[in-house]
């Protein structure tokens, strides 16, 4: 990694950490809920930085089409139920479109970027890779999810998360790494797969501890 890339991390990592802190604390907790959507605007302008200054147009088209697409899915699926399940969004990410925050297309954008760029790295055939990013946005939804309707985030239909949700993730994003793998040139940033790390480790800290 350049000093960029590692100052950025390292300025991610701190910020996380003390969110962290402040949801086990009862005090600063529910400062930390309406933060939240800070939260993830500074994770998507951090990784955004990293884009913009490789000059990629290739990378930086790709992660604004994930944002579109993700975006639409969320706002079909509040309004229908597809393909995700019945769900409703609550009151705590920031300003809403047809009922889906804003924050949740560049969230989709940055967890898309992270899985699929690392993914590419450690394997060079697209199936293989289109594979596990898409395992790896599965896997990053399932631990994110009872932490999120726990706080209040958004809540499912009958109380609990139906299996296609994670099908839907995985899919979404395979299709999305398959076509990142096979385009020329790629990041050279780690940025965007160690947000997702980061963010993986904090929700799984707050999920552990009940918080």
């Amino acid at each position: 990694m350049n000093r960029t890339d590692r100052y950025l991390s390292a300025g991610l990592i701190v910020f996380f950490a003390v969110g962290v802190a402040g949801h086990r604390s009862a005090a600063l907790r529910p400062l930390m809920m309406q933060l939240t959507p800070v939260a993830l605007l500074l994770t998507a302008a951090v990784v955004a930085v990293a884009v913009v200054r490789e000059r990629n147009a290739r990378v930086a088209l790709w992660a604004i089409a994930a944002c579109g697409v993700g975006f639409a899915l969320e706002v079909v699926g509040v309004a229908t139920g597809a393909p995700f399940g019945r769900y409703g969004y609550g009151d705590l990410l920031g300003p809403r479109l047809a009922g889906v925050p804003l924050i949740i297309g560049a969230t989709w954008g940055v967890v898309s970027l992270g899985c699929a760029s690392f993914a590419s790295r450690v394997l060079r055939n697209p199936f293989a890779a289109a594979a596990l990013a898409g395992a790896a946005a599965a896997g990053f939804d399932w631990v994110l999810e009872p932490f999120a309707v726990s706080s209040g985030y958004w809540a499912w239909s009958g109380g609990s998360i139906p299996l296609r949700n994670f099908l839907v993730w995985f899919v979404v994003v395979a299709a999305f790494a398959f076509i990142y793998a096979r385009g020329k040139p790629r990041l050279e940033s780690w940025v965007a797969s160690i947000a997702i790390l980061i963010q993986l480790a904090f929700f799984a800290v707050l999920r552990a501890g009940g918080a």
